[in-house]
């Protein structure tokens, strides 16, 4: 029989000891953490228990197709039932109630109103379970809003990201695995669980997103046996292709014109960057959340390329999404003093107050010191750029520069006269027009020569 790595055996323990249950993640969870906590969910409910999912972001589109979904929530409340308190006591037999017009129900009690008073109970949870949350904070309102909850409520802390902070009581971090959906795939199989077709859907689309479709340079030999078995318990993989990267909206696709079109690579100091104006999202009624995983894949499409930064104005913020295939990166060094988020591949910013043109030149700044030092880089090279296209290109290839169209003159004049219009003149030939006087030959080919 396997032996289960401690951190395990006890995450096991305190879900099979507890009955109400809170899940959450971070905001910008994408498809792994969206799927792990749902999948998760669908688990512990399965087993008879309560639990709460939480997820604080918008479910991207391309996740319609899962079915469940509904039971996600958004935000996090404590408030509980409303106790009515009277002061020594009353026959319950005198209780009486009506329902009025307006739906508000009425309750009579035969006692005076100082005896009588309100309190609003807190929901009280047996275990909280935080799915790729590399630090408290990272949740937001969720945590600053209920700081002595997740002080006083057993916490485990499960993720895949080796910078996570080992907040919780039990720390399930594993590194070695492509995404936090392989992770509670793992605790599934090792209670025996029984998984459906919906739930093996769920849990595989985690582990193709969280793998980027094993393309990841994270991707491990675990992501393939994953995605083998669950396959075998009836996940519905073509529509998982189909939907994660086959379908793309037409807003999408036109988005993704423009960050192709102004995508730009510096040879080098081996950064790719691009950038979306605020008029872009306008003209396109479009939204960031339509940019979808185009800042990783990127890397890909340019070869050569160590990191990828997308500038763009949106909402009155400046935005910046951040990737790279560079796992040693320390974030918090890089940016400084800045607020940062991570995400899987990097991390965003944000900021009021700034123009799109200064903190793009302040972040491409960095970047570049960041490689000087790093990759040994002569600070007094000159920076090569080049024009990128969407398709795998490779650094060392000479780009080979196509002339621009000529575009053929107007003629200064026109040799013949035009006709008259029936407004332009009157008496006889008013309404008539009149016919072209004098044609000169040859006059296109004078106005269009061949040369």
């Amino acid at each position: 029989m396997r032996t289960l790595p401690e951190s395990k055996k006890q995450t096991l323990n305190l879900i099979a000891q507890a009955q109400k249950i809170l899940c959450v993640t971070t905001s910008t969870s994408e498809g792994d953490g969206t799927m792990a906590l749902l999948g998760l969910q669908q688990w512990l409910v399965g087993q008879g228990k309560q639990a709460k999912a939480i997820f604080p972001g918008e479910v991207a589109p391309n996740l319609d197709f899962i079915n469940g979904l509904e039971v996600l929530e958004s935000t996090f409340s404590r408030q509980g039932n409303v106790v009515i308190s009277v002061a020594g006591g009353t026959d319950k037999e005198v209780l009486d109630y009506v329902v009025g017009e307006d739906g508000a129900i009425r309750i009579t009690l035969p006692v005076d109103k100082q005896a009588i008073s309100l309190q609003q109970e807190e929901e009280k949870y047996d275990l909280i379970l935080c799915l790729e949350v590399s630090d408290l904070a990272d949740l937001g309102t969720i945590y600053t809003d209920h700081i002595d909850f997740f002080q006083t409520t057993p916490l485990v802390n499960i993720a895949t990201d080796a910078a996570n902070q080992f907040y919780a009581k039990v720390n399930l971090v594993d590194p070695t695995k492509s995404g936090v959906s392989e992770i509670i795939y793992d605790l599934m199989a090792d209670q025996g669980v029984e998984i459906t077709s919906d739930m093996a859907t769920t849990l595989l689309t985690g582990v193709v997103a969280g793998s980027e479709s094993f393309l990841g340079n994270h991707t491990t030999a675990s992501a393939f046996a994953t995605a083998s078995k669950l396959q075998s318990l009836g996940a519905r993989q073509s529509d998982i292709i189909e939907n994660l990267y086959k379908k793309k909206s037409l807003k999408t696709l036109k988005l993704w014109g423009q960050v192709f079109s102004r995508l730009e690579f510096d040879q080098t100091h081996r950064i790719c960057t691009s950038v979306l104006h605020k008029t872009d999202f306008q003209m396109l009624e479009a939204t960031p959340d339509n940019i979808e995983n185009l800042t990783r894949d990127i890397l890909r499409f340019v070869d050569g390329s160590d990191f990828f930064a997308l500038f763009y104005e949106f909402g009155g913020r400046v935005q910046v999404q951040l990737r790279t295939n560079d796992p040693s990166v320390d974030w918090p060094e890089f940016v400084g003093d800045s607020k940062f988020t991570n995400v899987p591949g990097g991390i965003d910013l944000s900021a009021t107050g700034i123009h799109l043109a200064d903190i793009e030149k302040e972040v491409t700044t960095r970047l570049e010191s960041y490689q000087i030092q790093t990759k040994g880089i002569d600070p007094n090279a000159a920076t090569k750029y080049r024009d990128c296209r969407p398709s795998n290109i490779n650094a060392s290839e000479q780009v080979e520069e196509v002339p621009m169209p000529v575009t053929p003159k107007a003629p200064e004049s026109i040799p013949f006269e035009a006709p008259f219009q029936p407004h332009e003149n009157t008496g006889e030939t008013a309404g008539k027009g009149a016919k072209p006087d004098k044609k000169e030959k040859g006059w296109l080919k004078k106005s269009f020569p061949a040369n």
